[in-house]
């Protein structure tokens, strides 16, 4: 199913249950194992748990990883995706890879996240991080009562209804409240682990089940219909997993206690068992072909390339269980059949392909660093609660004037025309940037009068636009001549299709925060939308250099004329303030470019390299000169709030 999802092939859409059967099915399995077992110390049977994970998940994982590494140096670029495919590496080998991609604010539906190679680990790291816990539930609890006897069951099922559900309550707020969390993190995915311990639990192998004949029809016919109900009624992922599972548990129950039932008969077909023994391996390799052939092709899907690529894929998963994984599950090599050995190995692979995939990510770093990125990179805040920049970052260091940029990512990417200018004239420039954070636009929240953003702020964002503020205005009251350059990705915050009420608030909140810095005495120079291009730019330019390259001016009218002219009407009433529009710079009549005279300008879809900054410095300088050179008096005014 999920590789079908994969290819794209029609009807397929709701393949992306097959992760969630598959969770229902391994935690039946695991539970059911676990209930059986009979090591007389409890350190004895958890050695022996993860002795037995790591013979069944590292072997074909290495193989994987390893070749996916290799593959990646030749084929992707050290322009973004080499780094990209070494972070997740690193997440993928310590089995971080779901909070990685949850981190990172990743959409595994979107089409930016169909040329990551390893985001498919994001399912592996979910259940080892949960079978860290798990053999202690069931072996714990299941301690308390006498070996096999019906008591035992019974007190683990009490235990992994309450755990199930507890994740499913949880796992239904979140997917109203915050989706990709419900998607990624294991708690909120426990209770599908949980439906099948239970149902193993509950009923055990050895008592008979009566309907299970028609329980497991029942499944086999939920599973289709997940499939129809998502084609049909676009229903939403909520329910269409809730009817999977259900369908799981059904043909789970029919198949353990109806072994002549036709659905056993079916599964037991050769093709079937086949693909069943290498479905894991196969899992591994297919996703990182598929997402290698659309990152060649610019995340461009097509049927019948994905759709090799799948088949490629299923003869390299034959080939590594065979001559890799089963030799090692059943015991040819002597060292790793003990449980002491098994976890040895399973430490030391980690540590070193961690070792080797974060060697990978520093090494293309230092190109991309070289080549494109900005000169103060570091002045960025990369999460206000990862990684907040306590102080301002000085750009430049001079004796006179102080000039300030601030933002978000999208100031930051101005900081080497700053830093050229500023210095040219033997001025200080400091940089406050924070990535997703307007600032400094505290009315710009959404505890402020603003509502219409798409993008919601936190209070530790409006504390720091506060605190910045603070700064800006503190440093004028020295009688330096203080100007802020202000730079946000303002059509994201408010894009084109965005309500007069969205429009009206940025507008409020621009205005407050530029009234109050002049009545510090400070200038504010605002500027503008850069374009947004549709293919990311270095690895276009590098794989077709063709018009696909380009975005049409028409299109990035569009999509910033309604936020440009509300920053030309708010700085126009205002003789503090002044609006600059980038586009000359990478524009024409046509078309906006990401090169100029044979260099890339774009480092990303939306982000200035190096040498599109100081392309900025000369149109520029005349603003820069107005904002660094002249001052206003201090009038009374009020600070902009929340």
């Amino acid at each position: 199913m999920v590789v079908a999802y994969h290819v794209g092939l029609p009807g397929a859409a709701a393949g992306f249950v097959g992760v969630d059967v598959f969770f229902v099915v391994s935690g039946y399995l695991i539970t059911a194992k676990l209930l059986g077992e009979t090591a007389p110390r409890l350190s004895t049977a958890l050695a022996g748990f993860y002795a037995r994970r790591a013979r069944r998940i590292l072997p074909a994982l290495g193989v994987v990883l390893f070749a996916v590494m290799i593959l990646g140096q030749a084929l992707l670029l050290p322009t973004g995706e080499q780094q990209d495919l070494g972070k997740s590496g690193v997440a993928a080998a310590l089995f971080a890879a779901n909070l990685f991609f949850w981190r990172r604010g990743d959409d595994y539906f979107a089409d930016q996240t169909a040329v990551q190679p390893l985001l498919h680990t994001w399912s592996l790291s979910v259940e080892e991080q949960l079978y860290l816990v798990w053999p202690l539930l069931v072996l714990v609890v299941g301690g308390t009562a006498p070996q096999r006897s019906p008591g035992r069951g019974r007190l683990v099922a009490l235990a992994l209804a309450v755990v199930t559900a507890l994740s499913f309550g949880l796992w239904l707020w979140l997917a109203r409240s915050d989706g990709a969390a419900a998607f990624f993190l294991a708690p909120a995915r426990a209770w599908e682990l949980g439906a099948g311990g239970l149902l193993a639990a509950m009923l055990g192998r050895s008592r008979p089940l009566s309907g299970a004949r028609a329980l497991g029809a029942m499944g086999s016919m939920l599973i289709p219909a997940t499939f129809a109900l998502h084609h049909l009624a676009r229903a939403s992922p909520t329910s269409t997993v809730g009817l999977a599972v259900l369908g799981t548990l059904g043909i789970i129950a029919g198949g353990s206690f109806a072994p002549g039932s036709a659905v056993n008969r079916v599964l037991a077909l050769r093709a079937l068992r086949v693909t069943g023994d290498i479905s894991y391996a196969w899992y591994l390799w297919h996703w990182p072909l598929i997402a290698l052939g659309r990152a060649l092709a610019l995340g461009e899907r097509n049927l019948w390339r994905d759709g090799l690529l799948a088949l490629v894929a299923y003869g390299l998963a034959y080939l590594s269980t065979r001559y890799v994984e089963n030799p090692i599950r059943n015991g040819s090599v002597r060292w790793l059949r003990s449980a002491r050995g098994a976890l040895v190995a399973a430490v030391v692979f980690s540590l070193s392909m961690a070792s080797l995939c974060l060697a990978i990510w520093k090494r293309a770093e230092g190109e991309r660093r070289a080549s494109l990125a900005p000169a103060s990179l570091d002045c960025l805040g990369l999460g206000l609660v990862d990684r907040a920049v306590d102080s301002p970052c000085r750009l430049a260091r001079g004796r006179d004037e102080n000039l300030f940029l601030l933002g978000d990512s999208h100031a930051n990417h101005w900081s080497p025309a700053i830093a050229s200018f500023a210095g040219a004239l033997d001025s200080s420039a400091f940089e406050r940037s924070q990535s997703n954070c307007p600032v400094p636009l505290p009315a710009f929240a959404p505890n402020g009068r603003f509502r219409g953003a798409f993008v919601s702020f936190s209070d530790e964002c409006v504390a720091f636009s506060h605190r910045v503020l603070d700064e800006v205005e503190e440093a004028a009251k020295h009688g330096v001549p203080t100007g802020v350059v202000l730079s946000a990705h303002w059509d994201t915050y408010v894009p084109a299709e965005a309500d007069d009420d969205a429009r009206s608030g940025i507008e409020e909140a621009l205005a407050a925060t530029i009234e109050a810095l002049n009545a510090a005495g400070v200038r504010v120079l605002v500027v503008g939308p850069t374009p947004e291009f549709r293919l990311d730019p270095p690895a276009c330019v590098a794989r077709r250099n063709d018009d696909s390259c380009l975005l049409a001016r028409r299109r990035f009218d569009d999509s910033t004329r309604p936020v440009a002219r509300v920053m030309e009407r708010v700085t126009a009433q205002r003789p503090g303030a002044r609006y600059w529009a980038p586009d000359a710079v990478y524009c024409d009549e046509a078309y906006c470019r990401p090169t100029h005279d044979g260099r890339l300008t774009f480092r990303d879809y939306g982000h200035l390299s190096r040498y599109g900054a100081e392309l900025a410095r000369e149109p520029l300088s005349d603003d820069l000169r107005w904002l660094s050179t002249g001052s206003l008096a201090p009038i009374n005014a009020e600070r902009p709030s929340e």
